[in-house]
């Protein structure tokens, strides 16, 4: 990796306000500086192996198993690479069924255990080597999060909806009003008399939903 990479990579780690530390003893620090503020990225970096493997494992299996791929891929392109757990990573790997994920589950789990071994391990004591590793994998870990994150949206309005729905149909009058009482203790005017409003258009149509249907059963 060229020095201004890994300067760019260190900088980027740092706080904003804490941007230009090396600008006097470094005298490339300031152009690469520039640089970092003309492109914007949304992939994550990671200082050591710790952080990037939490993210790692906040991925359901699907991402998991890309990420191990990557990893297997890199060391297909860099068999220099040393650790005393890549063995055992490739074992473990090479039982993952990548057209079958599903009945590959228990194996992804342990080929993530022995890639953070292997990781950690080269992070300690070649960290260079391992900020190679972390520039061709946290494109895919970032990827792999945001569509994670994409899924969980959806489930959440999903099962929050439905909730809404039920309390919609069923809630007794009183209840309702505690809760348009709470709106508007909670936010003020003009915000309060519409959220209220639209609470009760939620109302109004899981009515004619629950009217509609139970003409339907008739």
């Amino acid at each position: 990796m060229a020095d201004k990479e890994v300067l760019e990579r260190i900088l980027s780690m740092l706080p904003e306000e804490f941007q230009d530390i090396y600008d006097d003893t470094i005298p490339e620090a300031k152009e690469v500086r520039k640089k970092m503020g003309k492109k914007v990225s949304s992939v994550k970096s990671y200082s050591c192996a710790m952080p990037m493997f939490e993210d790692i494992r906040k991925l359901n299996y699907k991402g998991q198993a890309k990420v191990c791929n990557t990893f297997h891929q890199y060391l297909k392109k860099n068999p220099k690479v040393v650790s005393f757990f890549l063995d055992r990573f490739e074992e473990t790997y090479s039982r993952i069924n990548m057209k079958d994920l599903e009945e590959s589950v228990e194996w992804i789990g342990y080929a993530v255990n022995d890639m953070d071994n292997a990781i950690s391990e080269i992070d300690y004591n070649d960290p260079m080597t391992f900020f190679d590793i972390e520039k061709s994998m946290s494109k895919v870990i970032s990827k792999e999060l945001k569509s994670n994150s994409r899924i969980w949206k959806i489930i959440w309005i999903s099962v929050a909806n439905s909730v809404m729905f039920l309390m919609a149909t069923t809630m007794m009058p009183w209840l309702m009003h505690m809760i348009k009482a709470d709106i508007r203790n909670r936010f003020s005017e003009p915000y309060a008399s519409m959220y209220c409003q639209q609470f009760d258009d939620f109302k109004n149509v899981a009515d004619f939903l629950e009217f509609a249907a139970k003409l339907m059963r008739r």
